[in-house]
């Protein structure tokens, strides 16, 4: 292997030490008991959740409902402010 193989493959591990060394800490933390299983549960769980949540369409449907309440925040929020820019670039400022 060449210098510059060694420096590609370095350069593709490093961006993932830290997420794999969050999760070995919390791995290590939550089934040691350091971290009360309430506070935060075992990665195993999340994952087994997860998957569980994704199987039976509750994650979908939960995730489509959240980007239908930010949509509409957004349009709401867009519309107070477009008709806010209108008023004041339509008033006359005095000096």
């Amino acid at each position: 292997m060449s210098d510059r193989q060694r420096k590609s493959a370095l350069r593709s591990v490093v961006p993932w030490l830290l997420p794999a060394l969050i999760i070995v800490f919390w791995h290590i933390t939550t089934t040691t008991g350091i971290m009360a299983g309430n506070i935060l549960p075992q990665p195993l769980q999340v994952a087994r959740t997860f998957v569980d949540l994704l199987k039976d369409g509750e994650l979908a449907r939960n995730v489509g409902i959240s980007a239908q309440r930010a949509v509409t925040g957004f349009l709401i929020g867009g519309f107070i402010d477009f008709a806010l820019g209108l008023f004041n670039g339509g008033s006359i400022c005095r000096s």
